[in-house]
This record gives C-alpha cells, structure tokens and sequence, in this order.
C-alpha cells in the first residue's frame, strides 16, 4: 500500500542520512553528493517501468537513501564552496529551495496526473529536475567524479579553522 511506501521513504531517509554523513568522510562531500543524486535519477527513472509492488519497494528505498543522503552533505559543501562565514545564508537558500520543490512538486504531479491520466510526465521532470541538480553539481562542485577541483572559495584565504574568516 501508499503507507508502507511512505513508511520505506522516511526510513530509508534515516538511512540515508546516516550514509550520506558516512560517505562524505570517506570520498568527500562532493563525490557522495553526486552519487546520491545519480541515485535520485536513476529512482525516478525506475518509476517509468514500475508496475509491480516489488518495483515500486525497490524505488522508495532508492529514493529514500538519495533524499537523505543529501541533506548532511549540504552544509559541508557549502563551507567547501562559499566559505564558513556565509553557511547559514547559503544552507538556509538551499533548504528553502529544497522545501519548495516539495510544496510544489506534489501538486503538479497531481495535475498532471489529472490532465493525463498518468504520472509519467511528473517522473520524466522530477528525473529531469534531478539530473539538471546532478549536472550543475558536477560542473560546480570542486573534484566531484574526477573533475577538475574548482572552487570559488581559494585555499589561501580559508583560516585553519574553516572559520571562513581571512588568514593574516
């Protein structure tokens, strides 16, 4: 049933959670970020083919994992990428957006689904949506999968202490 989806979706997420702080300190942040993000892709994908009960378990655990998995690495990327100083500003931005989609989201898969008869155009674009996450991750995040190590935040003028606040 939709409950023991929903049930596997936030337990999932806990897990999640767990792993995604536990990844981060072995691969690093970036890396774990985009990991779980594929993740989130290929779940949303997955949706498109499922019609029995197991397909639908296996992507609440595939979701769930990825939706979690995100959340702790959010404020190590952002001290990685815009300095310790601005964390709040930028977690707090992130978060927003984060709850947004989540307010938004729902609502029009339930319109599409009213106007269709179908949830796949609401999986393509949540698949979408979290491939344009992926994409931009990869491109912006310093070292992620290999890439080039970019970041708008220079070694030199990060204090020891990731405080974020200028070396003298």
């Amino acid at each position: 049933t939709a409950a023991i989806l929903v049930s596997l979706v936030g337990g999932f997420s806990v897990v999640g959670k767990l792993a995604g702080g536990s990844a981060a300190d072995r691969i690093g942040p970036r890396r774990a970020f985009l990991a779980v993000m594929s993740l989130q892709v290929l779940g949303f994908l997955w949706l498109l083919w499922s019609r029995d009960a197991w397909m639908f378990v296996l992507f609440a655990i595939a979701f769930g994992l990825s939706y979690g998995g995100w959340m702790p690495l959010i404020p190590a990327l952002a001290v990685e990428h815009f300095g310790a100083r601005h964390l709040g500003t930028v977690f707090g931005a992130l978060t927003l957006a984060a709850a947004l989609g989540g307010m938004v989201g729902p609502a029009l898969a339930g319109y599409v689904f009213d106007t269709t008869a179908s949830y796949s155009a609401a999986f393509v674009a949540a698949a979408a949506a979290s491939l344009l996450a992926l994409g931009l991750a990869a491109r912006a995040l310093p070292s992620g999968f290999g890439l080039p190590a970019r970041s708008s935040v220079s070694e030199t003028t990060k204090s020891p202490d990731r405080s974020g606040a200028p070396m003298s």
